[in-house]
């Protein structure tokens, strides 16, 4: 019988401890947020990191809001929009449903905004409420003008309580120390309806004011837009047509008094109070082959 081939024994110690195996460094998986700042061995492409950076400058330079180029964009005539949206409108009230009109300003950012009244030729709203804050015989006489409610402590305590129902307000001179210290403006001036010598709305003959002042529109600048209800469903194209207008001359008035930036009208849009709006072309009525 031949002999049989006899392998040699390796001790599971001397197999171990064999220079010919080294043991595996051992995985260690760590959350990123406790990995050392060193073991962060990650690279950013540079390309990636200059198109960050070109977004980051781009965001920082751009000081005005965003306008959109309307050389091809669909515009419409006066009449064309109020054909539309009288089409659009039907079925609601047309003394409650109001013509709107926004237009769109190229302002900077951080520019001063614009803030006036206007007498519209015919009033949208012709059931303006007006508060008066003075005392005795002046508040007495601007409740017989036709205000809505007159006083000083009394009307301080209807504003605190959230239960008044007013418009507009209105300041006498020797009232608006008692007004400020009141505390109300922090109630009053979110809502716009703060007095201020600025709007006129601090007045030496409040009387005199509320004969002026009913009939006016009160229109601000928002974020590079100027908003305001110019009629009701109910006018007529002549009617909305001289509201526009005496508006629009009114505004740019206000634009050309800017003289620490520069303020534009960049687009005039038409709306109603549940339909779409138009962007209107700056003539009154659609080119005769349309018509």
């Amino acid at each position: 019988m031949p002999p049989r081939l006899r392998l040699p024994t390796y001790s599971l110690t001397s197999f171990i401890s064999s220079s010919a195996l080294t043991p595996r460094a051992a995985a260690v998986s760590l959350c990123r947020a406790y990995a050392s700042k060193a073991s962060k061995n990650t690279k950013t492409s540079p390309r990636k990191t200059k198109d960050k950076k070109d977004k980051k400058d781009k965001r920082k330079q751009r000081t005005e809001f965003v306008q959109w180029n309307l050389k091809d964009a669909q515009q419409f005539s006066l009449v064309e929009a109020v054909r539309y949206i009288r089409a659009v409108e039907v079925g609601h009230d047309p003394v409650r449903t109001k013509y709107e009109l926004a237009v769109k300003l190229k302002t900077p950012k951080n520019g001063p905004q614009l803030r006036d009244r206007v007498r519209l030729p015919t009033p949208v709203k012709t059931d303006t409420r007006i508060c008066v804050i003075a005392e005795g015989k002046v508040a007495q006489d601007a409740l017989k003008a036709g205000a809505t409610m007159a006083g000083t402590d009394e009307v301080f305590d209807l504003i605190r309580n959230g239960t008044f129902d007013f418009d507009l307000c209105l300041c006498h001179d020797k009232a608006f120390q008692a007004l400020v210290k009141s505390k109300v403006a922090r109630i009053l001036g979110p809502r716009g309806l703060m007095p201020s010598a600025k709007m006129g709305t601090v007045v030496k003959s409040p009387t005199t004011a509320i004969s002026d002042l009913v009939g006016k529109a009160t229109y601000r600048e928002r974020l590079g837009v100027v908003r305001m209800p110019i009629g009701q469903l109910a006018f007529t194209e002549q009617q909305l047509q001289e509201n526009i207008k005496a508006f629009m001359t009114q505004l740019k008035k206000d634009i050309a008094g800017v003289t620490q930036v520069s303020k534009s009208i960049a687009e005039v849009v038409l709306s109603s109070t549940h339909g779409p709006g138009f962007s209107l072309s700056g003539e009154i009525t659609p080119p005769k082959a349309l018509a």
